[in-house]
C-alpha cells in the first residue's frame, strides 16, 4: 500500500499532465466496465445516469 505522501506526489505530478493531454489513461488499465469507465461513488449513495 502506498503512503499518503507518495499518493499526493503522484497526483501532483500526473493530474496536470492528464488535464493537458500529455498522458492518457487506457480504459483497460482503469477499471474497465462494459467498454467504458465505471462510476465511482460513496457507498450508500445512488447516482442516476444522465442522457
Amino acid at each position: 500500500m502506498m503512503d499518503k505522501q507518495k499518493v499526493e506526489y503522484l497526483q501532483d505530478l500526473l493530474l496536470p499532465m492528464l488535464m493537458n493531454g500529455q498522458v492518457q489513461v487506457n480504459s483497460s488499465d482503469a477499471g474497465d466496465v462494459n467498454g467504458g469507465l465505471g462510476m465511482v461513488a460513496e457507498s450508500g449513495m445512488e447516482y442516476k445516469k444522465g442522457k
